[in-house]
């Protein structure tokens, strides 16, 4: 058995991710955003940035998808400024995203990934759990009708971004 297919099993033990919507392969990723209980914050950044149109498209794309406890994390450990620069979240939200499809399986072959930004994102297995830098992948291969998506603990940042309130 592979490591990704072992992370399909349980990809974080003790920590079950459901999603609200139960057939998701006719689904554009925008819509399995929109009807997901654990992913709508997501969905709202996703508009505010006006990135809706991406996500809506054909694709293929990857979305590594902060659950909604990430974002409660950064709305009370973000600066202003950032939260208050439509430029500066588009960014943000733009490096969650990969311009192809990807499976987890794909993934943990790779060591870095292109998001849509321009940037590359790291990407690890330790200790038995992927990782896209710092944020550790929770629920994988959510296959979608253009695309795929990977549900992750925690907000991913892009190097040009300063993000943090002590920054």
């Amino acid at each position: 058995m592979t490591i990704a297919e072992k992370l399909l099993l349980n990809p974080c033990p003790g920590r079950e991710i459901v999603l609200d919507v139960l057939d998701h392969r006719q689904k554009t990723i925008l819509e399995v955003l929109q009807s997901s209980r654990i992913l709508n914050r997501l969905w709202k950044a996703v508009l505010a940035t006006d990135l809706d149109e991406v996500l809506e498209g054909t694709g293929p794309f990857t979305l590594l998808a902060p659950e909604n406890r990430a974002f409660d994390r950064m709305l009370l450990n973000a600066s202003e400024r950032v939260l208050k620069s439509k430029l500066s979240f588009t960014e943000v939200v733009n490096y969650h995203i990969l311009n192809d499809r990807a499976s987890i399986e794909d993934l943990v072959n790779m060591e870095y990934a292109k998001t849509l930004c321009g940037q590359m994102l790291a990407i690890s297995v330790q200790r038995g759990f992927v990782w896209f830098d710092r944020a550790k992948l929770i629920k994988a291969d959510i296959a979608c009708a253009n695309g795929m998506i990977h549900v992750i603990d925690s907000l991913l940042l892009p190097d040009n971004i300063e993000f943090w309130k002590n920054e």
